[in-house]
């Protein structure tokens, strides 16, 4: 991106293709509500949570916060999970004391 780029956004211009997020909600996310980097604009505007998943808007919306462009894989991260029978939660259950 060149420099310069946000002087001429205006409130209705679209950002986020997907969620179809415009310029003024994010401006807002970031002054009013005090998002400070893209993990914290999508939790309030859903911008980049789209089927791109921030790989398109994701560097601008950074930019937009002052923060570090981020790798938009990292957004969605989730501990890795194993299924449990539902005979491992029985057995789990008679064992367990509530405090």
């Amino acid at each position: 991106m060149q420099d310069g780029w946000t002087s001429w956004l205006e409130d209705g211009i679209v950002v986020c293709r997907c969620e179809e997020v415009p310029y003024g909600r994010i401006r807002s996310a970031v002054c009013d509500l005090g998002a400070s980097d893209l993990r914290s604009v999508k939790l309030t505007t859903r911008c980049g949570m789209g089927y791109c998943q921030a790989r398109m808007c994701g560097a601008g919306v950074a930019r937009l916060t002052g923060s570090r462009p981020a790798d938009p894989a990292g957004l969605s991260t989730r501990p890795i999970l194993s299924p449990v029978t539902l005979q491992e939660v029985a057995s789990a259950g008679s064992d367990y004391r509530h405090p």
